[in-house]
This record gives structure tokens, C-alpha cells and sequence, in this order.
């Protein structure tokens, strides 16, 4: 079934079915014979994320030590699995730029020594993601206790007796995430850290996430909320995926040496198309945000619950 919550049905059933079929996909995933390509384990790590903030929607039904201790397993499970796909963001990056830079509006335009610049660092990169790839930068044994700890935080939540019941058992913690996400918004600085707005995406993320868990009550309604915070979610997205380049370019080893074989002149020429790049991204974030966030938590959860009344033929509470 899709990733959504049916207000119709009793909230605990549906809560677990949906933790089950993200776990369970994961687990499988990371089983298939030979091991999981690179794609499979960024679907495996996109699982994880979706039970995470599934759990944080219902931490008033499964109770909040078990959503804590669960997140936590997720949240190892999902560290153990990242290294690849953090390569291959790099990568990525570099090639994102490159399209936008090329693109006749874009300003500046894509200088010649530039886009070789740019060129150079991707093959770099990409030689870098490939080395960790045929390095089995994830070891089989780590593979194999991800999936076995997938499926035993399965059996596990399902056996977690309710703690509450419809929309009891969901509005605290849509309520929690907003209010988490908003204070995220407010509090940016004029000049973010990377590690502000990574902790603002993941908040961004639990929006669009919980909004499409919740998008039966009146999808009419939802679905700009929806598309709004996955264009969010993208736009911080890129902004930290070129952030962690700009980073990976400054890094120096023990002896002072640069981490990365990049030529200087390279090196300072990508470092500031990026960070010409992230000041827009973080423009064009901050405006989505004011919309997204404009309301208090509690007109947030207010208005959703009387959606879910209305969804599921019952009272709201």
C-alpha cells in the first residue's frame, strides 16, 4: 500500500502496517542476493526516514520511550549506510551546478574556466565515489545486522500496545514536528551553518512526510502544503549537499595537505560558484519557509484534526 494513513481504519493498525511495509521493504532491500546496489541502499536509507518521522507522528500511541529507542536504532542503522550515498552526492552536486550554471537566465553565466574547473572536480569526485564503491565501503556484516535489526524493530512495534487512539494518537506529535520545524525557521541566523539548516531540513523533511502520511483528510487542501515542502526539502537538500562539497575542498589531512587532488585555482573557482549558488537556495528556502511555517502549532494541529473528524466520520478527539 501507499505511504498514508487511513482515517478510517483503527489509528494503530494503520500506524503499524505502515512501519511494517517501510521496515520490511528496507529489510529486503538489503537482503537481495549479492548485496544492495548503491541505488538500494539511498531506497533503504529513504525507508528509514519515513518510519522515523512516522514514529514522531505517533509518539502519543506508541509511546514516547519506544519512539525514542526506536528513532535511535533507525538513526544508527541509517548512519552505518551512509557513506556511499555521501559520495555519490558530491557528485551530484557538481552536476546540479553545472546545469544551473548553464542555463542562459543563470547569473553569473558559466565561464569557460569555470565550467573546466567544475569538470575536473567532478572526475575527481567521481573517481572518489567509485574507489569507496569498489573499496565495499559497507561491509557485508553491517549489511546483514541492518536488516536484522530492520525486521526486529518490525516485530517489535508490533507488539507495542496503543497508548491512544485516532486523531489522540496523532495530533501531539504533528503538533511536535511543526513546532519543532518553525522554531528551526526562526531561529537561522542571517548566515546559517550548514548544521542549522541540516537541522531545519530534517524538520522540513518530517512536514512533507507527515502531510503525505495524513494526505487522505482532504487532498485538495494538502496538496500545495505537499508539493511546497518537497520543493523545501530539495532546496535545502541542494543546499547541503553543496555545502558538504565546499567542505570536502577545504579539508586537509595530518600534514596540512589538501584531502582532495584539486587544483588550487580549481578548487577556489568551484568554492565560489557554490557558495554563490547556496546563497540562493538559502533565499529561495527562507521564502518557502515563511509560508510553510506561518501558522502556530496549534492552528496546525487544530485544523488538521478537524480534517481527520471529518475524514473519519468520527469526533476529532
Amino acid at each position: 500500500m501507499a505511504y498514508r494513513l487511513d482515517p478510517t481504519q483503527p489509528t494503530a493498525t494503520e500506524v503499524r502496517r505502515a512501519l511494517a511495509e517501510q521496515l520490511g521493504r528496507a529489510a529486503r532491500e538489503l537482503r537481495v542476493e549479492g548485496g544492495p546496489s548503491a541505488e538500494g541502499i539511498h531506497e533503504v536509507r529513504k525507508r528509514i526516514k519515513k518510519a522515523r518521522s512516522l514514529l514522531r507522528l505517533a509518539r502519543a500511541d506508541v509511546g514516547t520511550g519506544v519512539a525514542r529507542h526506536a528513532n535511535a536504532e533507525l538513526r544508527r542503522v541509517g548512519a552505518d549506510l551512509a557513506r556511499q550515498r555521501d559520495a555519490d552526492a558530491l557528485v551530484e552536486a557538481v552536476d546540479r551546478l553545472l546545469d544551473h550554471l548553464a542555463d542562459p537566465d543563470a547569473e553569473p553565466a558559466l565561464e569557460p574556466a569555470t565550467a573546466d574547473a567544475l569538470g575536473r572536480v567532478r572526475t575527481v569526485l567521481a573517481e572518489r565515489a567509485e574507489a569507496v564503491r569498489a573499496g565495499d565501503a559497507i561491509d557485508p556484516a553491517v549489511v546483514r545486522t541492518a536488516a536484522r535489526t530492520l525486521e526486529q524493530l518490525v516485530t517489535w512495534l508490533d507488539r507495542v500496545p496503543a497508548h491512544a487512539e485516532g486523531w489522540d494518537a496523532l495530533g501531539p506529535g504533528l503538533a511536535r514536528s511543526h513546532r519543532r520545524g518553525r522554531a528551526a525557521f526562526a531561529a537561522l541566523p542571517d548566515e546559517p551553518s550548514a548544521e542549522q539548516l541540516h537541522e531545519w531540513r530534517k524538520r522540513v523533511k518530517d512536514l512533507w512526510y507527515q502531510q503525505r502520511l495524513l494526505r487522505r483528510l482532504w487532498p485538495d487542501a494538502q496538496r500545495p502544503v505537499i508539493e511546497a515542502a518537497d520543493r523545501l526539502a530539495d532546496v535545502l537538500g541542494q543546499e547541503h549537499d553543496l555545502a558538504a562539497l565546499v567542505d570536502v575542498l577545504a579539508a586537509v589531512d595530518d600534514h596540512g595537505a589538501p584531502s582532495l587532488a584539486v587544483d588550487e585555482t580549481d578548487r577556489d573557482l568551484v568554492v565560489a560558484v557554490a557558495d554563490a549558488r547556496r546563497a540562493d537556495l538559502q533565499a529561495v528556502a527562507r521564502d518557502l519557509g515563511t509560508r510553510l511555517y506561518a501558522d502556530h502549532e496549534r492552528a496546525w494541529e487544530r485544523r488538521h484534526g478537524a480534517w481527520w473528524g471529518a475524514a473519519s466520520g468520527g469526533a476529532t478527539a
